[in-house]
């Protein structure tokens, strides 16, 4: 195995067990929040299944699965579409909108963010920039940039900052 890829598949365990441990808390998994995430329209409009399911770059089996075991959970509502039928629209419901935000607060206040910042830039030997939020979005975008030459589709984007959105 090459030596990045070594690095990012460690760097993606050691994240997954941070945001595990914390979405703990909320009764959670890092997947179910991605799920609840991608389902949450500010605007309080619903989301198709299938506009989630491309977002989160997961198979229709998957998404249903996750979907069924959120909405026994009392976090989703998923109904059908009155202008088709074979669509199903998912909507946050109020307490899995209490999750999303509560969960959202906690990676913000904790100081993940600045920490997945200074472990990038200063591993890297670059200087520390004021603003945090465009160097993480950098980041990001190197990150994004490295999953897409692999193949990956999905398109779930979280901010700089998560309490910003």
């Amino acid at each position: 195995m090459h030596f990045l890829s070594f690095s990012a598949k460690r760097a993606y365990y050691a994240t997954l067990a941070t945001g595990r441990q914390l979405a703990r808390h909320f009764g959670l998994t890092p997947a179910r929040f991605d799920l609840l995430y991608a389902a949450h329209s500010p605007s309080g409009q619903h989301r198709t299944q299938s506009a989630i399911r491309a977002k989160l770059g997961v198979a229709r089996a998957t998404i249903s699965r996750m979907l069924a075991r959120l909405e026994s959970l009392g976090l989703v509502r998923r109904t059908r579409s009155l202008s088709d039928r074979r669509t199903l629209e998912v909507r946050l419901t109020e307490e899995g909108l209490r999750r999303l935000r509560r969960t959202q607060y906690c990676v913000s206040a904790a100081g993940y963010l600045d920490n997945a910042y200074e472990g990038f830039y200063e591993s890297a030997g670059y200087e520390l920039v004021p603003d945090r939020y465009i160097a993480v979005d950098e980041l990001n975008s190197c990150i994004r940039s490295l999953a897409r030459h692999f193949g990956d589709r999905a398109m779930l984007h979280y901010p700089g900052d998560p309490m910003l959105e």
